[in-house]
């Protein structure tokens, strides 16, 4: 993960076919929250990756104000849809996407 925070710290908007940006959300001097999300252009489709608010501060909404911060910049941007994935015991994020309007759509099945 490091890597590709790096990567997204450095990244240049034109010049990939496929970029990450790393979304920062800060209170005060503190960083409180990041979410990682991952453009595609040639297909307008957006992934998000990961979004981590920090562990005393969760339950303020500080997520649903990021999330929602990240859907307006991706329609400003024009994407179809934002997909994400999370694991299948992680409840408390599946929960938390379905109040955002999110719905389950596959499974994936690793090995």
């Amino acid at each position: 993960m490091q890597e590709e925070f790096s990567a997204a710290l450095h990244s240049d908007f034109d010049s990939f076919d496929i970029f990450t940006k790393l979304a920062i959300a800060r209170r005060d001097d503190a960083v409180i929250a990041l979410a990682l999300v991952q453009l595609y252009p040639e297909t307008k489709i957006v992934i998000l990756c990961d979004i981590v608010v920090d562990a005393p501060l969760r339950g303020q909404k500080i997520g649903e104000a990021m999330l929602g911060w990240i859907e307006t910049e991706i329609k400003v941007w024009g994407a179809k849809f934002i997909f994400l994935e999370s694991g299948k015991n992680n409840h408390s994020a599946h929960h938390f996407f379905e109040q955002a309007g999110f719905k389950g759509v596959s499974i994936v099945i690793i090995e």
